[in-house]
């Protein structure tokens, strides 16, 4: 069922779920899955940037974005940060707020933030997003 949903309504194309745009120059940006969109009071968030600007932010040793359930906006952008041994977890999660509202602006700075010791990864380094939502959520 779930295959049959990946192909556009003729059954000849088949999509992965990326989501992208083309420029005026002609070249392709990608702006992340569908599957990993975050909807937040009608406006679609995609994690990639928020990643990069967590991966960025002073003595944050890794981080990533998704969606928790929120009543009023249907999502919120949460995160989750690694931080050093011994550091100040709600100090880091203040400077890791205000870093964020600073490089990539309020509507895509993290609500929520979590402190984590790692991030669900393969072998290969690719984050498991959905076991972030599985982890916070319950669901």
């Amino acid at each position: 069922e779930k295959t049959s949903t990946t192909y556009d309504e003729s059954g000849e194309w088949y999509t992965v779920g990326d989501r992208g745009h083309v420029d005026t120059d002609g070249y392709l940006y990608l702006s992340g899955r569908t599957a990993e969109c975050i909807n937040s009071g009608g406006v679609n968030i995609y994690p990639a940037r928020i990643d990069e600007a967590l991966a960025a932010a002073p003595d944050v040793i890794d981080g990533a974005a998704f969606g928790l359930p929120d009543d009023d906006l249907g999502e919120i952008v949460a995160a989750v940060i690694v931080i050093p041994e011994g550091s100040d977890p709600d100090a880091m999660i203040t400077s890791t707020i205000d870093y964020c509202r600073e490089v990539i602006g309020s509507q895509l700075t993290p609500k929520r933030v979590f402190v984590v010791t790692e991030l669900p990864r393969s072998d290969a380094g690719k984050l498991y997003r959905s076991r972030l939502v599985q982890q916070f959520t319950g669901e």
